[in-house]
């Protein structure tokens, strides 16, 4: 996390069994003080919450999700 100097966003669910909470909470920890760092965490979501072929998706995290990064890239490039 030290050496990544380019603007970085994550996005996390929160229910996902395959990035469990302790990985989200390294994350955190490694990028927390990090000012070009965003770290997003949707609650009662599934892993694959932004793919509209899979039984996890979510419209609306997928939607905020969407809005975050184009926000995100807006201010950033």
């Amino acid at each position: 996390a030290s050496k990544v100097t380019c603007p970085i966003l994550f996005h996390f669910a929160e229910k996902d069994h395959y990035i469990t909470r302790s990985a989200v909470d390294a994350v955190k920890a490694a990028f927390g003080n990090a000012k070009n760092a965003v770290i997003e965490t949707y609650p009662d979501v599934d892993h694959g919450f932004n793919c509209w072929e899979r039984p996890s998706y979510d419209q609306k995290a997928s939607a905020v999700a969407h809005g975050m990064s184009l926000s995100f890239l807006g201010k950033v490039l």
